[in-house]
């Protein structure tokens, strides 16, 4: 398996690496799959100039060629907001994730999800909650788990 470097259509404009960092973790704790080295991606996708939110599905062949992986994750951050204001933080986060075959460009398994809300205790007192970064990992170790089984 290879994981693409994840799309960002969010205002901060880091968060899609970020999220990427973590969904590779997750994906590496599981010991379920063998997984490309990131750089090795980035710098595949680099070589070959390819954009991971336009790839035709030569393109997938023909890095999954290059990169040994049979099939390859994708993600794209759609929404990332820390929810700072007001009297209690409350995050957002809303990723797609994909699984697609690199032989045939089909895609395996797709979910889109989101979760955000400030927790009790900040909506109470104003204080605490999880950061957007906390609640993009609970999504993808959720999703991973269900995908796993």
């Amino acid at each position: 398996m290879a994981v693409l470097p994840f799309e960002n259509v969010t205002s901060d404009r880091l968060c899609a690496e970020r999220v990427q960092r973590i969904f590779v973790t997750e994906l590496l704790a599981r010991d379920a799959f063998k997984v490309v080295e990131p750089g090795l991606v980035t710098r595949a996708m680099r070589r070959d100039q390819l954009d991971p939110g336009a790839l035709a599905p030569e393109d997938l062949k023909r890095l999954g060629q290059s990169l040994g992986a049979q099939a390859l994750f994708m993600g794209a951050m759609l929404e990332y907001d820390e929810g700072r204001g007001g009297a209690a933080a409350s995050p957002r986060v809303k990723l797609l994730l994909r699984l697609v075959d690199v032989e045939t460009g089909t895609t395996l398994w797709s979910v889109n999800r989101e979760r955000g809300g400030a927790t009790l205790s900040a909506r109470l007192f104003g204080v605490g909650g999880s950061p957007a970064s906390s609640l993009a990992e609970e999504l993808i170790h959720e999703e991973l788990a269900q995908f796993a089984r």
